[in-house]
């Protein structure tokens, strides 16, 4: 059941592509993050829900990576976002700004974001869609995000990365040997395999090594206008209560 109905209307309504643009918010979006368009456009569905209960929380509110990554866009079409979106639709400003770092700062984002999948529930008696909203070991487990020009460069997992590397370097070891070609076959499979486990053991050992040093010191915060009541605009003596993000979605400190 949701606390302010007529608000949620209002942000359900508001369509934040423009009708006869060549490339629409949500093109640039998909675009930006390699997404399909459908799944740009349920990522702006997902937004207005935060947006929503940024509103409504009374409290600190965290979006997951990907629903941040529309906010960002977001805020860069700037006389939309204040104008139409916060002051005309909303009838409060949104703000949003970097994380201060460290450990308690991650604590707190991530004791946020456990709040807004609870509220997101009771709000729109639904569980959140788990691709846009992943559970809090994978939110708080992702690395700080980089824009990369995939016109100029290849980008590939780290596992097939990995993968690539160890069969060249088995079929280096199959080429270099002067065996006949029968013993070649077996020598073949079996530097595969340790090219595999040696290779897996190191992404292992190096993956676990980042995340036992991660500071998590990146993400952002935001939060509604000190003195705005979150649920209806009125004046509240918190002046606190608003949105915010932690955990690697602002890319750095």
């Amino acid at each position: 059941m949701k606390t302010d109905t007529a608000l949620w209307q209002a942000i359900n309504a508001y369509d934040i592509d423009v009708a006869d643009a060549v490339l629409p918010f949500s093109g640039r979006l998909a675009r930006d993050n390699g997404w399909t368009r459908d799944f740009a456009r349920r990522a702006v569905a997902e937004y207005k829900r935060f947006i929503y209960l940024a509103c409504v929380s009374g409290h600190t509110v965290t979006p997951s990576e990907e629903i941040d990554s529309v906010w960002h866009l977001h805020l860069i079409y700037t006389r939309d976002y204040w104008d139409r979106f916060c002051k005309d639709t909303l009838k409060r400003p949104v703000h949003h700004g970097p994380t201060d770092g460290g450990p308690a700062e991650t604590e707190k984002y991530l004791d946020c974001y456990r709040h807004t999948l609870s509220l997101y529930e009771i709000e729109f008696a639904a569980v959140p869609p788990r691709d846009l909203w992943p559970h809090e070991a994978i939110r708080f487990a992702q690395s700080a995000t980089r824009q990369v020009d995939t016109r100029s460069h290849l980008v590939l997992p780290k596992r097939h990365a990995f993968l690539s590397a160890a069969g060249a370097l088995a079929l280096t070891v199959a080429a270099c040997s002067p065996k006949p070609m029968g013993t070649d076959l077996v020598t073949l499979a079996f530097a595969a395999v340790i090219a595999f486990l040696l290779v897996t053991w190191f992404a292992s050992a190096f993956s676990q090594k980042r995340r036992g040093t991660k500071d998590d010191g990146s993400g952002c915060s935001g939060f509604t206008w000190p003195g705005t009541d979150s649920s209806n605009g009125s004046s509240d003596s918190s002046g606190d209560g608003g949105s915010g993000c932690g955990g690697g979605c602002g890319g750095g400190d």
